[in-house]
Formats: C-alpha cells, sequence, structure tokens
C-alpha cells in the first residue's frame, strides 16, 4: 500500500532554452502581438530580390567570395519568400557562426569584433539602427565561412533585417516585451517559482521535487538568476551538465546524486545503460542511425538522478521516438537505468517529446509491461508558430495550434494522483498558446502527488 507519509509532489516542465526568436510562437489572444506579427509576416512576403539588391546583396555577395553568386543565382527563378524553401533553409538550426539575423537571432548576444553571436555584446535586436545590421553582415560575410559553404542563409538573413529594419520601433517595443528578453528573467524565475509553490500549498504537500529540461546554462546570467529565486524560496538545486535540473524543497538535504548523463565519472553511466539496449552483444547498433543518433547521442546525455529519503527522481529530456519501436526503447531505457541506479521507489519526470497518438500508446504499452505506471495522457504543450522563422515553408507547423501529452510520470507502484497543469491547457473553453507574457515557456508545468508503496 501507499505511505502517505512519504507523499511528494512532483513536477515536471521543459523551459524554452535556447530560443532567441520573439515572432517564433504565437499567443493566440494577445491581439497586439497577433497584429504585429501579421503586419511583419506580410512585409516578408513582399520583399523582392529587386529589393535585396538595393540593401547590397550583391556586395555582400562579393565580401563572401567563392561560388555564392553562382549558388544564388538558381534560388532567383522563384519569388524571394517563395525561394525559402526546405532545401534553402535546411542549414538554418545547424549553422551559427558569423550570422546576422536580426529577428532569429533577436535575443542572443553579438561580438562586434569578432563578428558572430557571443557571450559578450548587445543583442542582436538592438544593432537595428543606422544600418549598424548591414555592417556586422558584412563583417560575417568576410569574417567567417558560413555563407560560403550555406548561401541560401545569406538570402534568409538579409530578408529577415530588412523587414525587422523596415519597421524598427515597432520591432524593438516587441523585442522589449518579448519572453525571451533577458531584461524580464527575474519576473520570469518568479512566475515559475510562484506555480511550484502555490501547486504545492493547494495539494498541502511540505515535500516537492521538480524536473526542469532546459534549464539556463550553468554559469550564464540567466541561470544564475533562476537558482537564486529558487533556493530563496527554500529549494534545493541539483543540476546536470547537459540541460536537466532536479529542484527539491522539504528533504533537509542535497539528496544522493546516483547519475548526470552527462559525466560518466558520477554514479552510473546513463550512457552504457542505453547501449546494453541499443547495440548487440557484440557493439553492432541494433536500431537504425537516426534512432541511434537520438538515443545515444542525446537522450541518454540528458538524465539526472538524485536519491531522496529513499526514492530515486531522474529528470529526462528525450529526443523524440519517431516510431513505435522508438518509443518501446524509451521505455525500456527508463526501467533499465532505474534499475541501475539501485532498489527502491523511483519517479521519472519525463519530457518525453512522444507527439503522436501511435507512438505514445506503444510507450505506455511497454511501460506497463515493465509493471510500472505512467501518468495519464493530458496536454502539455499548445504551440502555434509564425512564419518568422526557420521553418518558415513548413504549413504543417506554421499558423496551426498543436496540442502534445510530452511531459509524463512514470513510477514504480503507489499512488499517483495527477494535478491539473499550470496553465490548464485542457480547458477547451479558454484556449491557451504557450509561451506568453504570462508564462514563459512552450511546455505547462505538470505536477502529481506521488505516494510509493510502503
Amino acid at each position: 500500500m501507499a505511505s502517505m507519509a512519504n507523499s511528494t509532489l512532483i513536477g515536471t516542465m521543459n523551459m524554452l532554452g535556447d530560443a532567441y526568436n520573439p515572432f517564433e510562437f504565437l499567443a493566440v489572444d494577445d491581439a497586439k502581438f497577433m497584429n504585429v506579427c501579421e503586419s511583419f509576416e506580410a512585409r516578408a512576403r513582399a520583399v523582392t530580390w529587386a529589393d535585396l539588391d538595393a540593401q547590397g546583396l550583391n556586395e555582400l555577395i562579393e565580401a563572401c567570395g567563392g561560388a555564392v553568386a553562382d549558388r544564388l543565382k538558381a534560388m532567383r527563378s522563384k519569388e524571394a519568400w517563395a525561394a525559402m524553401d526546405d532545401s534553402a533553409l535546411e542549414d538554418d538550426n545547424k549553422f551559427f557562426d558569423h550570422r546576422m539575423n536580426l529577428i532569429v537571432f533577436a535575443m542572443r548576444r553579438f561580438d562586434r569584433d569578432a563578428a558572430t553571436c557571443a557571450d559578450k555584446g548587445p543583442l542582436v535586436w538592438e544593432l537595428t539602427s543606422n544600418k549598424e545590421w548591414w555592417q556586422l553582415l558584412k563583417r560575417c560575410c568576410e569574417k567567417g565561412d558560413t555563407y560560403r559553404k550555406s548561401p541560401s542563409l545569406l538570402a534568409w538573413d538579409l530578408l529577415c533585417c530588412v523587414v525587422a529594419s523596415e519597421d524598427a520601433s515597432t520591432f524593438a517595443e516587441t523585442c522589449k516585451a518579448s519572453y525571451l528578453n533577458p531584461d524580464n528573467t527575474e519576473r520570469h524565475a518568479q512566475i515559475f517559482v510562484d506555480a511550484a509553490l502555490n501547486v504545492a500549498r493547494d495539494a498541502r504537500m511540505g515535500r516537492c521535487v521538480l524536473g526542469l529540461q532546459e534549464f539556463p546554462q550553468a554559469g550564464t546570467p540567466r541561470a544564475a538568476v533562476f537558482e537564486a529565486a529558487f533556493k530563496t524560496a527554500g529549494f534545493e538545486v541539483v543540476r546536470a551538465v547537459r540541460s536537466c535540473a532536479l529542484v527539491h524543497k522539504g528533504f533537509g538535504g542535497g539528496g544522493e546524486v546516483l547519475a548526470d548523463g552527462g559525466d560518466a565519472s558520477i554514479g552510473v553511466d546513463a550512457d552504457a545503460v542505453m547501449k546494453t539496449l541499443t547495440r548487440d552483444a557484440n557493439g553492432e547498433p541494433k536500431y537504425d542511425k537516426k534512432t541511434m543518433a537520438a538515443f545515444e547521442g542525446t537522450t541518454a546525455a540528458k538524465v539526472l538522478s538524485v536519491r531522496l529519503d529513499g526514492v530515486a527522481y531522474h529528470a529526462l529530456h528525450a529526443k523524440e521516438p519517431k516510431t513505435p519501436e522508438a518509443a518501446e526503447l524509451l521505455a525500456k531505457f527508463l526501467a533499465a537505468h532505474a534499475a541501475a541506479c539501485g532498489a527502491g521507489p523511483f519517479a521519472w519526470l519525463v519530457d518525453t517529446n512522444l507527439a503522436k497518438e501511435s507512438t505514445d500508446s506503444a510507450f505506455r504499452r511497454e511501460v506497463e509491461a515493465s509493471g510500472l505506471q505512467v501518468s495519464a495522457s493530458v496536454p502539455t504543450t499548445s504551440k502555434r508558430r509564425s512564419r518568422l522563422h526557420g521553418q518558415c515553408y513548413d504549413d504543417n507547423k506554421c499558423h496551426k495550434t498543436v496540442v502534445a501529452a510530452k511531459d509524463k510520470f512514470v513510477v514504480t507502484d503507489g499512488a499517483l494522483t495527477l494535478l491539473p497543469t499550470v496553465p490548464d491547457l485542457a480547458d477547451e473553453a479558454h484556449p491557451v498558446t504557450l509561451p506568453r507574457e504570462t508564462w514563459p515557456a512552450d511546455h505547462a508545468l505538470v505536477a502529481a502527488v506521488f505516494a510509493p508503496s510502503a
């Protein structure tokens, strides 16, 4: 039977991580923001190659050298906006150095001397005035090789800069108010801390464990603010080498770190556990290349395990399992890694990234076959993207609200009572899309009361 004396509030949330584009996600009930997005999207669609030429495209091409001109010539068979297709933008999320894009990298800092995004310097959106952005874009062409490797990114970055700079005052106003603006970090951290405290209070739980994915990168100013906010509220913060953290309160100590997927020297090596599942006795892969890379290269690295008062709590940010077979592999890994961390009750606080019913069902079947419990599927993400980002060409991802039940708890025997998410994404009468000013993350906080079997 469950031990109510050992009951703990558990919660999990993906905190948005390295997002920089203030126009990527749309808050559908924010009329002012929606109007601004529509205006900027209309501007983007209206940009012509002649406009880009007038903004110095040929001079930028010359600054790049090489065969950039020839490779861009083929794009001109389409209108400028239509040319920004999946082939043209396939490297948008791969190349980051020596690029100037006022919209896509708005909230990154830019080192003028090095002509690249870095940890120091002004925020990119602050470089819209007096054509400074163009001079820096030219320096990127001269000092780096990104545009020589992917000339289509030069056209894309120039187009975005033109759109932003044409109405620099509105663009600046939007960036200042954005949930991504680092000037708003203290307020955002307090939103998450207050949400956790309120859920624990309403559930009458003195003990609380939060599994946070995409926690701010260690050593950054944003991380310092978030860590201070949680500590001021009485939480202990245990963070992983990578992007996970376990934040807890009411246990009277820091707990025992059992595993950090990014550091094989700490306790259980999550990657080694993963390889017992992904490879045969001879070390040969048992899955396709994409699945192997997703599980060994990403999922196994984003694990943090801590034992508190006899219960092991595991935070995980999984790479999306694309197939039912991959979803089953994820469930097997949860059971195997927990077993490797030792006997006793445990709870996984996990962003599964399961976006489809078929993969979700396969995951559930395998979890239950392992003798474990999985929380009910409730909406934990509700996203609506604009066209002002690197997947602007994808009709399946733009201007469509996509709801998914990605965040879950997987636990051993005991009572698991799911609580309403914060914000409540299941309220169809009042639809919500994330992120938004009042909730600056693209996942809701999912919480439950877990009482392990005595």
